[in-house]
């Protein structure tokens, strides 16, 4: 089924993403599109933009809450574009849905949930003594050795299955 040029542009308009000129000139130079392929072209520019806007906090200082902060603040609005593209739009087929739950939204929800993480280490660590600091990190180490310990089964048989 055909979709004329609006309906294709509507996951542009509802997440309001800003694209570069070759990306539009792209997604208009086909107008055969249907908009179940547009949907897909659209999530990988969301992931595009994605990638450029946190550059810049991954390479700065990440000791420094105000980039943590922004870190979480991207990856939360991208989170949230790639959700409004699929909830108004179908995936072409299971493979198109596989992948996007399989490397696309891990992608971006991945790096959301290391600068929380990073952020409530920030928080919680101790400013005493040195012994002390040290003291807090083993103990976080510990923490997340056994949650991966816990969780060896279902990493073990993902690798297996994909």
């Amino acid at each position: 089924m055909e979709t004329s040029f609006w309906l294709q542009l509507v996951c542009f308009s509802a997440t309001k993403i800003p694209i570069n000129r070759y990306d539009y000139y792209l997604f208009l130079s086909n107008p055969n599109l249907n908009h179940n392929y547009a949907m897909h072209e659209l999530i990988l520019i969301i992931l595009d933009n994605y990638k450029e806007e946190i550059k810049v906090v991954e390479e700065s200082n990440l000791n420094d809450f105000n980039n943590i902060e922004n870190g979480i603040s991207i990856s939360r609005r991208y989170l949230q574009k790639l959700r409004i593209c699929v909830r108004e739009n179908e995936f072409v087929d299971q493979q198109n849905e596989i992948i996007f739950f399989k490397k696309h939204k891990p992608y971006i929800y991945s790096r959301l949930k290391f600068y929380a993480m990073l952020y409530n280490f920030l928080i919680n660590r101790p400013a005493g003594t040195i012994k002390s600091q040290e003291k807090f990190i083993d103990s976080e180490i510990n923490r997340l050795q056994e949650s991966n310990r816990r969780n060896i089964d279902f990493i073990f048989l993902n690798k297996i299955l994909f």
